[in-house]
Order: structure tokens, then sequence, then C-alpha cells
């Protein structure tokens, strides 16, 4: 009996998926924070990637586990249009006052979480940054996924984080600041 055409594709994603999972993400992160080309060399890998895919069960689980870690979440959202913040001190600062952390509904065109949860990912990334007290700069954007990987064991999650912050931060410097026309899932990482 053979298995139909989906599920034979769901298989091949997952046993992908599984495949990736060799190095710790602490390597790589490691590699970014210590080695300056290869935010150069993470930038070009991006920007030249084709788009990977995930397979249903493990985008249904990184929903999920977005989704309670923002029930947790210990400030007050709101969604906005525009650029509330111009610096990662300004926006703790208007946190601090306002209690409010203010995310921007621009750009919101996500390759592997829903729009909905995908603007819960933000207010996660960003109360990381107002936590940790991270810029918004290479370093800064590294503590953040740091951290934000010390949240799970999961190591599919750690590439998917990885390549929403990280890759698409280096993409974002390789271009001479400016964000990619595109976004996109890259799992896979350079050496």
């Amino acid at each position: 009996m053979k298995m139909p055409l989906q599920s034979t594709q769901q298989h091949k994603l997952r046993a992908n998926e599984l495949h990736l999972s060799h190095k710790p993400i602490t390597y790589y992160l490691e590699k970014a924070q210590n080695d300056s080309s290869y935010q150069q060399n993470l930038g070009k890998h991006y920007l030249k990637s084709e788009e990977q895919q995930l397979s249903d069960t493990s985008k249904e689980s990184f929903d999920i586990w977005i989704r309670r870690l923002y029930i947790d979440l210990p400030i007050i959202t709101r969604y906005v249009y525009g650029q509330p913040y111009h610096s990662s001190e300004e926006m703790a600062a208007k946190v601090k006052k306002t209690g409010v952390l203010e995310i921007s509904v621009d750009f919101n065109n996500p390759v592997v979480l829903s729009p909905a949860t995908n603007l819960f990912f933000r207010a996660i990334h960003d109360s990381h940054h107002i936590l940790l007290n991270a810029p918004f700069s290479w370093e800064g954007e590294i503590k953040a996924v740091r951290h934000f990987c010390s949240l799970t064991k999961n190591n599919i999650f750690h590439r998917i984080l990885f390549s929403e912050i990280i890759l698409q931060a280096a993409a974002y410097f390789a271009l001479g600041g400016q964000f990619p026309n595109e976004q996109k899932l890259v799992l896979s990482l350079p050496e």
C-alpha cells in the first residue's frame, strides 16, 4: 500500500529536519559572536539560499510554543503601524513609563507562523531585548536569540529562531541596512 503523496512529502521534510540537528545552535551563535567574517557569510548564505520547508508537525509545534510563551509575557502589548522605537533603550524607557510594549504590524508576512502568532513572536523577542538590556545590534540580536533558544531544547526551534532573527539580521547588514525583499526560512547554516 502506497503512502499518500502529502504524507510522503511530510515524512521527507521531517527526516530533513532531523538531519539538520547535528551541531548545537550554540556552536553557530558562538561563531557569529566571535568571528566577524561569519556575519557576512551568514548574510550571503541567507540571501542566496532557497527557502526551506518545515513539516506540518514542526510548524504546529512551533506555533503552540510561541503562543504559550506569549501567554506568560509579563508585559501588556499594543499593536501599531510604523516603527514605535528607534532603539532598544527608547523601547525599554517607554515600557517602563507606560507598562505597554508596542509592536509594529508592518511587514508581517511570516513564513513559519500565522500573521497573528508572528506578532506574538515579535512581542516575545522585543521583551527579551528589554529583559537582557540587549541593543538592536548584531551583538544584541545574538544575546536575545541565545536567551530565546534557552527556553527550549528543541533543535528545530533553535534553527527557526536562528533563521528568523540572526540570518535576517545578517542579511540586513549585508544589504547595507536594508531588510531583504522577501522573508524565507533557511534551516541550513554555513560552516
